[in-house]
Order: C-alpha cells, then structure tokens, then sequence
C-alpha cells in the first residue's frame, strides 16, 4: 500500500507475482504494470475498491502502526496460513547454516503491534516463535525495528502449515531436509511469547 487512496503491489518473484495475479483475478480486480515490477491494483465498475477491501486484511495507517485487523483472527485456518504466508514470502527471511544444519526464519517490521499479532496467529499453527528489538541507525537517525524469531522444529512445523509461494518455498523445503534428523526437543516451546510474562506474577 503506497497512500491511503492507492494500493500497490512491488515484486521480482515470478512465482508470487503469478499468486497475487490470482488473488486479484478472484476480485476481479484490474492489474496495471507501471513498471518491470511495479503493480496498482484498479476496480471494474461493480466491483468494491481494492484498496478498501485491501484495508479490512491489513491494519494500516503508516509503517509504525501496521496490525493485523481482527478480521484475520476470525478466519478459517486455511485463509490465515495464506495471510502469514503471503507476508513472509514478501518481507520474511530463511537463513539456513549449512554447515551446522541450522535454519533461522524472521519477520522484520518497525510494528512491534504487527509481530505480536502474527506471533499470536502462528501458535494457532503450533509455531512458536520469539519477539525481539533491533536497534541500528538509518540516514543517520537511530532507527528501532522489531523481528520475529523462528528456529528449531518451530521452522518445520511453520513449513509444513503455512502457505508460502516463491523462491522461500523452496528454501523451506531445504529446511525441512535439513532438520528432520535433528533433536525435534530443540524449539521456542521453553519461552514465554513476550508480553505474556506479567499474566503469571
């Protein structure tokens, strides 16, 4: 999303490219290329604003107040999987150690609100994950940004539940490769989600 009246879309893998075609087919929405990778999102007619519509599945006043609107918490499992999905594969990271056989997946946002919603979504997958702050320094102003940490068997379950497209679909399958001969005790199952600690005082 680009302005509060305007939605596009931005992207170099032809595989979500060809998704989010798919998507915007079932809305029968009209996508215009403005650039080699560039994409605004237009309406027929009759059909409701895809910027509106696109506003009830993505929280969004600016990049520091983004959230999961509650509507996603009310949807089947099947929709939600292709929520988280659809973000990691845009904005998500695999980082796979190959020669330790280990595999780290993030989300990255300057939303603290986004990530903890997302972490709440995954445990719906049994994916648990870690909430963390990065602080570092941006056109020479700090800059705080928060990422959600996902390691061990957590990795494994999150590939085999949630619905990713793309070039990171196949670093997933690497990593279920890599960690089915691994000790499946090693996960984030022993945190406590942050946030959560002060309902046990």
């Amino acid at each position: 999303i680009t302005a509060k009246t305007k939605s596009a879309f931005t992207n170099s893998d032809q595989e979500i490219i060809k998704d989010f075609m798919n998507s915007c087919e079932y809305y029968d929405w009209v996508v215009n290329s403005y650039t080699k990778y560039q994409y605004s999102i237009t309406r027929n007619k009759s059909q409701l604003c895809p910027h509106t519509t696109i506003h009830k599945f993505i929280g969004y006043e600016n990049s520091h107040t983004k959230y999961v609107p509650s509507k996603i918490f009310s949807e089947p499992l099947k929709n939600i999987s292709a929520f988280l999905g659809s973000y990691f594969a845009c904005d998500g990271t695999v980082s796979i150690n190959r020669k330790r056989n280990t595999v780290v997946c993030e989300y990255y946002s300057v939303s603290k609100k986004l990530l903890q919603d997302v972490q709440s979504l995954l445990t719906r997958f049994g994916v648990f994950s870690r909430l963390g702050e990065k602080n570092a320094t941006y056109k020479d102003s700090p800059h705080k940004s928060y990422r959600l940490v996902i390691g061990g068997q957590d990795v494994v379950t999150f590939a085999k539940n949630i619905r990713v497209v793309g070039e990171k679909r196949l670093l997933l399958e690497e990593a279920i490769d890599i960690l089915s001969d691994k000790d499946k005790s090693v996960s984030y199952h022993n945190y406590v989600p942050n946030g959560w600690q002060k309902h046990l005082k």
